[in-house]
């Protein structure tokens, strides 16, 4: 595996059985795994800079077709991907299968049709980057001090909405779209240097490298808040890795299935009702209509 490893500068997928678990929470029955053996198969993953996909289904994958106290269960069976992969099929997804006749339940890699498409306005999200800037406070305390709503539940609502709404309007008047903005100025800072062969000024390339490095500082922020990989520190440029991070947790957060009170599977539609239905019996006792909060929400 070492010696076929790609690193991160072109897509590699490893699909299969590696007959060999990662913890003990991926076997069920026999003998303990050797902790030392199970080290060793992490160490492996690590230094071929791979992920491993997770997956949905049942937890294991092979079985010994024995039964009671015999029975062991063992997640053998996985995809491993590198940072360029996954950047490519951010939503893939591996599903855990049934089969008839082997003791190994094959796996199925999925890398088309997984992204799910939400109506509606974006949630809100509070942008790490707005607290450089000390407009944001001013904002916010601004549209905090406005007193509407019918009662106090309903007043903090509406405080939280005209919150959100001030914020988005600032940030997009003064920070935009950061990707967006990081081009811009590198495409001026690349425009200046061409000039600065013919007319020197090295005044106007300070200004504009140090305008870019604002921006891609800004940027590393937001792919940080974004990964939950809080335990890096800011300012080595981890961006790629970020990304890659925050691709998987995003895909980690999906929501699929939800299981009803008669122990069925819903998705879609049917799903969707079952968490509105959960928060209106919530909110009954407050004597808030939950509709009321889904609009002031949206």
């Amino acid at each position: 595996m070492r010696s076929l490893s790609r690193g991160d500068h072109e897509r590699w997928l490893v699909m299969g059985d590696f007959n060999e678990i990662t913890s003990r929470i991926e076997k069920k029955g026999g003998k303990d795994r050797s902790e030392l053996q199970m080290e060793s198969f992490r160490r492996m993953i690590d230094d071929c800079t791979l992920f491993d996909l997770g997956y949905e289904g049942t937890s294991f994958t092979w079985w010994n077709s024995r039964e009671g106290v015999n029975a062991i269960h063992e997640r053998l069976d996985r995809a491993l991907a590198n940072n360029a992969w996954c950047g490519a099929f951010p939503y893939a997804k591996v599903f855990h299968t049934i089969a008839a006749y082997s003791d190994h339940n094959p796996i199925v890699l999925q890398t088309e049709g997984c992204v799910q498409k939400f109506k509606g306005q974006k949630p809100f999200r509070f942008e790490a980057i707005w607290t450089e800037s000390e407009e944001c406070g001013q904002v916010i305390e601004k549209a905090w001090q406005v007193h509407c709503g019918d009662g106090p539940i309903g007043e903090v609502v509406n405080k939280i909405s005209r919150c959100s709404d001030s914020l988005l309007r600032w940030n997009k008047a003064s920070f935009g779209t950061v990707q967006k903005r990081l081009r811009m100025a590198r495409v001026q800072l690349e425009k200046i240097q061409a000039e600065n062969l013919r007319n020197p000024n090295r005044v106007a390339v300070q200004q504009a490298r140090k305008k870019v490095q604002i921006w891609l500082e800004r940027e590393e922020i937001l792919w940080r808040q974004r990964s939950k990989a809080l335990w890096l520190k800011g300012g080595d440029q981890n961006t790629k890795y970020f990304h890659s991070k925050a691709c998987q947790r995003k895909k980690k957060n999906t929501i699929t299935w939800l299981k009803d009170e008669h122990g069925e599977w819903q998705e879609n539609e049917q799903r969707d009702e079952l968490i509105i239905k959960y928060f209106e019996e919530i909110f009954k006792s407050s004597g808030l209509a939950i509709s009321y909060l889904l609009y002031k929400a949206g």
